[in-house]
Formats: structure tokens, sequence, C-alpha cells
């Protein structure tokens, strides 16, 4: 199912934005765009988002911004100053001014250039302190992205309703063609040996044997049985909802193999005519399916 949910959150470090996308798939799949310094949280991230849903593409982006809106794609940088060695450095070049008479001031500048006495460190975010506003701001972008799926799923419940619905009036019908469908054969039967044998007389016997033969050939009351079942099924997993997604796909393929045996033994024309019927409902429920967690 599609989706999308878009949030952000604001913490005295600064501000986390959160974008997440949904696209029909048969399985879970993420694909995660976030700044370096939050890749630490990648399988976090991941796991988390499994727990509120199980099925679907996704693709997230998350950014960090300070108060003033620039970005913070990196680890901050701060400064430390090596007071003491800049102390011993400052003794040192003093005394070596002395003994070489030099009147040159040694100024600032000229200290800190010097060998680690101006020193750069990167700092990382206490993981503790940075999590729970990810998952805070996740969670509001997965509930914006969960509410237009749940509009789509609602959209998805009346169009897989009214297939279901389709296939049952169909194997309804097929179920009423089925006497027609064995006089027809009798009829067709006699007429055809009055046609060879030019006798206005018939076996009564040979025929009705042979029209046992076509019924018993012909008989779907078993598979009737069993597609009546599914559909049952069908309708349940629809409204218990919960991760019926491969639920339905199973129950369609079911379906199938069941109007398949069936279309090999009708010899109706309206019989096939509902068998065909059902097969593109079948097609359409499973399509259906696929979009479904």
């Amino acid at each position: 199912m599609t989706g999308f949910g878009k949030a952000q959150v604001k913490r005295d470090f600064g501000i986390i934005c959160a974008e997440i996308r949904s696209f029909n798939h048969k399985f879970f799949e993420i694909s995660q765009r976030l700044p370096a310094n939050l890749l630490d949280f990648e399988d976090r991230i991941k796991e988390h988002i499994q727990t509120k849903i199980k099925r679907g593409r996704f693709n997230l982006v998350l950014t960090m911004m300070d108060s003033l809106g620039e970005n913070l794609s990196n680890n901050k940088k701060e400064i430390f100053i090596n007071k003491e060695l800049a102390a011993r450095y400052h003794m040192a070049l003093s005394d070596l001014k002395k003994r070489l008479g030099l009147k040159e001031e040694l100024s600032l500048s000229q200290i800190i250039a010097l060998p680690n006495v101006l020193i750069f460190k990167e700092t990382r975010e206490d993981i503790q302190k940075i999590w729970p506003a990810i998952k805070s701001v996740i969670d509001m972008a997965m509930g914006n992205l969960i509410a237009m799926r749940e509009k789509e799923g609602r959209y998805l419940y009346l169009d897989l309703s009214k297939h279901i619905n389709a296939v049952e009036r169909s194997v309804d019908k097929i179920d009423k063609f089925q006497p027609e469908a064995i006089a027809h054969f009798r009829s067709r039967l006699r007429r055809r040996i009055r046609e060879l044998t030019k006798e206005n007389s018939l076996d009564r016997g040979r025929l009705e044997s042979e029209v046992a033969v076509f019924a018993r050939n012909s008989d779907i009351e078993e598979e009737l049985t069993r597609l009546k079942s599914h559909i049952i099924n069908l309708k349940r997993i629809l409204k218990e909802g919960n991760e019926l997604g491969r639920k339905l796909d199973f129950i369609a393929q079911e379906l199938n193999r069941e109007i398949n045996t069936i279309g090999s033994k009708v010899e109706s024309f309206k019989a096939s005519r509902e068998v065909i019927e059902i097969k593109s409902c079948i097609d359409k429920i499973r399509e259906q399916a696929q979009n479904i967690e």
C-alpha cells in the first residue's frame, strides 16, 4: 500500500525531520538516507519500523538541523587548547629569544600555530540522548503514513468485497446449471442416437447408463463445496484484518485450483462463462492482495 508521512521534533541539540514513503511490495524492504552522525541508528530504525508495519517498500529520509536551520549532517567539532603545552612553548621560546638576543615579541598566533596547541576534536551526541527524539519523529511520521494507508485500505476492502461477492454469485450459478447440463446432455444424446440409427425407439437402459457416466465425470459437487468454504474464509479474513495480504493470496490460489478443475469438467456454455468470470475475479483479488499488509 502507498502512503506518505512527514514530521519533525525540536530538542536542545537541534531539530530532527523525518519523511517516509511506502510503496506496494510483497515483503518488507526499507531504504534509509541518514546524516553521517545518525548512521549508527540504521538497524535500530529498521527494527522499530517493522514493529509497526510488516509489508511494503519504504523510503526514509532523516535530517538534522540546528536552531537556525543549518544542516547538522556531520559530527560537531569542538576546539581544545592545550594550555600547559602552550606555556611550555612560550617559556622555551622566550629563553631562546634571550639567548639569541632577539627583540621580536612573541605573538599568540605564533604560539597557537605550534603543533598540538590548538586541537579540533569531533564529538558525537550521546546515543541515549538522540534516540528518543529519532523514535518520536519516526512515530509521528509513521502515524501520518498509516492514516493514509488506512484510507486506501478502506477502498481496497470495498473492492475486494465486490470481487468476492462476484465469485460467490458465479459459484451459485454454476451450481444451478448442473442439473440443466445433465438434462441437456440426455436430450442431445437421445437425438444423436436417433439420427445415427434411424430408429424411433431407444435402448433406455443404455441411454441412462451414458447419462450416468456423463454425470459422474462432470460431477463438481466437491469442488463447489470447497469453493464455498474458501469464500467464507475470504470474507472472515477480510473482516479480521491483521496481516491479511498473504492469507488472501493463499486462499485465492486455492480458489484458482478448484475453479480450474471445474472448468475442465463442465461442458455447459453458461457454466464455462461463469468459470471465466470467476478466474477474472480471482486474478483481481490476488493483485490487490499484493498491496495489502
